[in-house]
């Protein structure tokens, strides 16, 4: 993926660290953990993160799970957070494999 999308122009960063920071009320700022971006992606200075899974479906059918109740989100949302990005994608290749990868925005 990350060859196809530098094919097109952008510029993509793989395993991209990013730092996990707490802020107090104060304004103070540590950093509580740390992470890697799966695809980091830029272009005419717009970014975005794509989270890659491999995992059973995420979103089964049938379920009251939302997107927002699954820890694959919430890794999303924590690394748009630490890097202030707000265009996010996970990608999820089911496994066993299925005819078409999930995808969340």
């Amino acid at each position: 993926m990350s060859v196809e999308l530098q094919d097109r122009g952008y510029t993509v960063k793989t395993e991209a660290p990013v730092s996990i920071r707490y802020k107090t009320k104060k304004g103070k700022e540590m950093i509580v953990g740390s992470g890697k971006v799966d695809l980091y992606v830029t272009k005419a200075k717009k970014y975005a993160v794509i989270e890659l899974k491999t995992v059973g479906k995420i979103l089964k059918e049938n379920s009251k799970k939302t997107k927002e109740d699954t820890k694959e989100y919430h890794q999303l949302q924590k690394y748009l957070s630490a890097l202030d990005v707000e265009i996010g994608v996970l990608i999820n290749f089911p496994f066993p494999p299925e005819d078409e990868p999930e995808v969340i925005e």
